[in-house]
């Protein structure tokens, strides 16, 4: 009889085994779940702050900067972000390599609801970050968004021009430049940061446009420049809706439109007989071959009493001719027949 003790030792060479087995897949599942925990954290409620926190240390761990951006683009449009999560936000971009993600993620701070932030606390960070980038037209098209469509303090628009500097395309300057005298206050200190970026600029012609666009600026003052400023455009917020005001009223709706004229209806395709087939009423009928060797007996009965009568017709002609050319010969004064022409068409 095998004792308790026998047992056990078995019992305990199979769960040793089990272990052993199934180590290897507990490891990789825990692997697994460190590299998912971004993606966890996504799925679950981001409204805490210490929840947002800890994602983005997650998105840290992540590989390649095209990663981290769009799990940074997906904290962005599903959670609320504050003060403290744009910084952080900003901070985590900043380490970024390469221009394209970092552009994306500072392109999008203008696409939620909180676009306000980058334009003010957040501004120099925003700035700080966008230095980072290599690429001049990269760097060009983070200023212009930064500095359309609203004002932002005007040491933003001081450090806004300073970066510029660094853009050496004259399509780049003048776009810098467009959006600081469309939207900015023209001060004394941004006049002159204006007058030194705008002398880089090589083409006379932009250079002539761009210092007309200081000189209406300057003249407008708070007039239409002011117009041009309340101008909100809408945006693609996240989250809820867009929150921007619209520069034009909603439109009226359209009037009803008028009942259609009802159309004829079409006339029905037409039909025509194939071979060994009559038509009656617009349904066609096969014809059985008694049929058709009777229909083809009348037609040949048909044209030989046409013949009939043909030949008939002749002589009863030739009869009122001779009777004509009797009656003639009686009357010296009448005109003979024959030099009439009477043609009945019966010699076709």
């Amino acid at each position: 009889m095998t004792s308790w003790r026998t047992w056990s030792r078995r019992w305990a060479v199979v769960l040793a085994g089990v272990a052993l087995a199934v180590a290897p897949a507990a490891a990789q599942a825990c692997d697994d779940d460190e590299k998912e925990a971004p993606r966890a954290q996504e799925q679950g409620r981001l409204e805490d702050e210490g929840a947002r926190q800890a994602y983005l240390k997650s998105v840290e761990r992540l590989g390649s900067d095209e990663e981290q951006a769009r799990a940074l683009l997906k904290l962005m449009a599903d959670a609320p972000i504050s003060e403290q999560t744009g910084a952080a936000i900003l901070e985590a971009a900043s380490r970024m390599k390469s221009d394209r993600p970092l552009l994306k993620v500072l392109s999008f701070f203008h696409r939620i609801q909180e676009w306000e932030l980058v334009r003010g606390p957040l501004a120099r960070r925003y700035l700080d970050t966008a230095s980072r980038l290599q690429s001049q037209e990269a760097l060009a098209r983070a200023l212009a968004e930064e500095l359309h469509p609203q004002a932002i303090p005007e040491s933003e628009v001081s450090r806004a021009l300073e970066l510029s500097q660094r853009i050496g395309s004259d399509e780049g300057l003048a776009r810098v430049l467009r959006e600081v005298t469309d939207h900015q206050a023209i001060t004394r200190d941004i006049d002159a940061r204006y007058r030194a970026v705008a002398e880089r600029i090589s083409s006379p012609e932009v250079k002539q446009r761009v210092m007309e666009w200081l000189d209406d600026a300057r003249r407008d003052g708070g007039g239409e420049r002011q117009s041009r400023r309340a101008i909100r455009l809408p945006r693609f917020a996240f989250r809820f809706g867009d929150q921007g005001m619209t520069a034009f009223p909603p439109a009226p709706p359209a009037p009803p439109t008028p009942p259609m004229v009802p159309m004829p209806p079409e006339p029905p395709p037409a039909m025509f007989p194939r071979d060994g087939e009559v038509i009656v009423n617009g349904h066609r009928h096969e014809l059985s071959r008694e049929q058709r060797e009777a229909i083809k007996d009348s037609a040949r009965r048909i044209r030989e009493q046409a013949k009939e009568m043909k030949e008939h017709l002749k002589e009863q002609m030739k009869e009122l001719r001779r009777h004509l050319r009797e009656e003639s010969r009686k009357d010296d004064g009448r005109r003979d027949i024959e030099d009439f022409e009477i043609d009945f068409g019966f010699d076709e």
